[in-house]
Order: structure tokens, then sequence, then C-alpha cells
């Protein structure tokens, strides 16, 4: 498994919601899936990110 950030938002009207709701808790299930723009920028804005080197960046 990825240990790469993974931030999910969905409309709460979207058509197909818990499709993205059943597939994102069988791959990731530690992925919190928010329902609204300002919820999805609160998760960002709060990851602590890792300070990354050229030569992580370059083999990425």
């Amino acid at each position: 498994m990825t240990e790469k950030p993974l931030y999910v938002g969905v409309h709460p009207a979207y058509a197909r919601r818990t499709d993205v709701e059943i597939q994102t808790l069988l791959v990731r299930p530690e992925v919190k899936i928010v329902y609204s723009l300002e919820s999805l920028a609160e998760q960002v804005q709060n990851h602590k990110f890792e300070r990354i080197t050229r030569t992580q960046l370059k083999t990425a």
C-alpha cells in the first residue's frame, strides 16, 4: 500500500457517490471522504508534509 497522502472530496449530490465511497474504502480505508470544498481544503492545509529532497523527487 502507498504512503502517499490522498484527499477525496465528493459533491453530496454526485450520482456515483456510493461508488467513490466503496472503492475508496476497499483500497484506502484510512482515507476520510469529505463532502464540501471547505472540508477538503482543510484536510490539505492540516497535512504535515515531509521535506522532500531533490533526489527523492527525481526517483518519484
